[in-house]
């Protein structure tokens, strides 16, 4: 009864299988050229929004009064929003 299986139809599955998985995940890594919230494309501008929003972080580590603490918190997001966007 053994002799009359054969691996051949599975092999041809689990290759096929293994191919899509990989086209999908090299998909995946891709990055795409339809996304205009990409990451800043200047690195300049980048570097400085970057430097900029470690300031604001270091100076809400430092502390100070409930209004300072929500101003800095507000500027940081936008900060953040513009290195997320590419956002001159």
């Amino acid at each position: 009864m053994a002799a009359d299986f054969s691996w051949t139809p599975p092999l041809v599955i689990l290759a096929l299988g293994s191919v899509a998985g990989a086209v999908l995940v090299a998909r995946g890594r891709r990055p795409s050229a339809k996304a205009p919230n990409g990451p800043a494309k200047d690195s300049a501008h980048a570097a400085d929004l970057q430097r900029e929003y470690d300031a604001l972080i270091r100076r809400l580590a430092e502390g100070g009064t409930p209004e300072e603490r929500v101003s800095l918190e507000l500027e940081a997001a936008k900060v953040l929003r513009k290195m997320e966007t590419g956002a001159p």
